[in-house]
């Protein structure tokens, strides 16, 4: 069958999603650099501990009070480190998309690009609700709160300062190559540490946040070129991370006004994704003059799936009625996103 021009364009984009996700990477490392460089200066504050003298009284007072100090300008001095990376980082992404957006729709409709007013402001754009810098601010003071209670936990439990690092550090598991401010090192890495948390938050909020830069660069000249575009598609992965909520809205589409443009769309436009933490679902026009793309729904993906996986994506309970046909996908979340219980639906629909 021949490819419409909104297939085309939504190959392009679908192209450009898989080089973000590699440029995820790249930021992901960059950040976790800085995050194993930060634990190792940590390491080696509580380190100043004289492991002979034990955890004494004087410890608990002056000792403790510098080390609370010292951590938190560490702490501090390094998300701050993470905050301008980011900044930098995602406001070059945005030119190089903003770049591809214009070239590939004036390529694929033959018809000249508006551009938008202004470009997205990096620094004030909300992600799920909050602001880059006070998402790192919240990330960095749980961080100091919790090697901080450590330590006076373990001066409770009387440890050694040896035993104090192990608690804090955790688990060697080999040697990781780390580059900060073009500066090659080589660190030992830990498991089971104080930063395993810090890790994971920081990971996600880059994707989440990487996913929301390039989704409102998108909204922007989509906005200023509604001329040539009818309408706006959810593009959903398809596959057993798929949240819930994108389960359900794989296949929608609106127009520009927010209102539904097929039958299976039961909501109006929920804004632009990231619709979750480590959203992964992006938004594709629907030029005027094609017809609106049918999707697969993740409905149908998933009865092509074993049983088996049917199982590990739903739950059982959720697959028992969803094989009963007393439940469809989309009455997995209500409209505004939130996650039903099992004792919800089954309240719902086993009556």
């Amino acid at each position: 069958m021949l490819k419409t021009k909104s297939d085309l364009l939504a190959e392009a984009l679908f192209g450009f999603t898989v080089d973000t996700i590699r440029v995820e990477a790249g930021l992901k490392r960059k950040v976790l650099s800085r995050l194993l460089i930060l634990e190792q200066k940590l390491v080696s504050l509580v380190q100043t501990v004289n492991p002979t003298q034990g955890l004494t009284v004087a410890f608990r007072t002056q000792d403790m009070q510098q080390i609370d100090a010292t951590a938190q300008y560490l702490i501090d001095t390094t998300y701050n480190d993470i905050q301008d990376d980011l900044l930098q980082d995602l406001a070059h992404y945005q030119t190089v998309e903003n770049a591809f957006l214009q070239q590939t729709i004036k390529k694929i409709t033959d018809k000249d690009i508006l551009l938008p007013l202004t470009l997205l402001s990096i620094a004030s754009v909300p992600i799920i609700g909050a602001t880059l810098k006070q998402w790192l601010e919240r990330q960095s003071y749980q961080l100091h709160n919790n090697i901080t209670d450590n330590v006076r936990l373990g001066i409770v439990q009387n440890l050694s300062t040896p035993d104090l690092v192990d608690k804090i550090r955790g688990i060697a598991n080999g040697s990781v190559q780390v580059t900060v401010d073009d500066t090659k090192r080589t660190l030992t890495s830990y498991t089971n540490s104080i930063f395993d948390n810090t890790n994971n938050q920081a990971e996600t909020l880059v994707q989440t946040a990487l996913q929301t830069v390039a989704n409102q660069t998108q909204q922007a000249i989509f906005a200023a070129n509604d001329t040539l575009i009818q309408g706006l598609a959810a593009q959903v992965t398809l596959d057993n991370r798929t949240s819930f909520l994108c389960m359900g809205r794989a296949g929608f589409a609106w127009k520009f006004d927010g209102k539904p443009l097929n039958s299976i769309t039961n909501i109006e436009f929920p804004g632009y994704p990231p619709w979750h933490w480590n959203c992964r679902t992006i938004i594709v026009p629907i030029l005027y003059g094609d017809p609106i793309p049918q999707t697969l729904s993740y409905n149908t993906w998933l009865q092509q799936q074993t049983q088996t996986v049917q199982k590990q994506i739903l739950g059982p309970a959720r697959y028992q009625l969803w094989t009963q046909k007393k439940i469809s996908l989309t009455d997995l979340t209500t409209k505004v996103g939130t996650t039903l219980t099992i004792e919800q639906l089954n309240q719902k629909y086993n009556k």
